[in-house]
């Protein structure tokens, strides 16, 4: 059986189709009463939403760019200001305080892992500077870094911890 079901357009016939046409929701689901809310909508791809740990608002990519995405959403949405990084994955997120953001950034021979204090001032500090890094999460103490990376000749991405204060690798799997 199905519930809270909707449907839209169908699939578009081609790329070229696909990429005038694409419009992102980014909804709310709240789990108990399976009530669905969308919040936001725009004719762009949006991934990866992740919550402020304060519930302020979500963090979301597009196109390169980090965007806050108020929850109450009457205000649309505001690129954060992460200086001359243009090109962040879907990887992103913050400290369990809400304080550091974290994100991974692609450039043309690399993916590193950057951090931001919300309060600090630009530029960004790159905290995992060897590549191929993608960020995943911080431990729930705030004192450990988990992402997945591929190092030396190895032919799979494993995962690694760091320390917040000293970014020393360990690999965990």
């Amino acid at each position: 059986s199905f519930a809270n079901l909707r449907l839209s357009y169908p699939a578009p016939s081609s790329v070229e189709e696909a990429e005038n046409t694409i419009v992102s929701s980014v909804e709310i689901f709240h789990v108990p009463t399976r009530q669905r809310k969308i919040i936001f909508q725009k004719n762009t791809r949006i991934e990866s939403p992740n919550w402020h740990p304060k519930d302020s608002f979500l963090l979301v990519n597009s196109e390169g760019l980090l965007y806050q995405i108020p929850l109450s959403a009457k205000e649309g949405w505001s690129s954060m200001d992460i200086g001359f990084l243009n090109r962040c994955t879907e990887h992103h997120g913050f400290s369990p305080d809400g304080q550091q953001l974290f994100f991974s950034h692609q450039d043309s021979s690399s993916t590193q892992i950057y951090q931001l204090g919300l309060k600090d001032t630009l530029p960004p500090k790159v905290v995992i500077p060897k590549s191929p890094t993608f960020w995943q999460g911080v431990s729930p103490d705030g004192t450990a870094v988990l992402y997945t990376a591929k190092r030396r000749k190895r032919r799979s991405f494993n995962i690694y911890k760091s320390a917040v204060d000293t970014f020393r690798e360990a690999r965990i799997t």
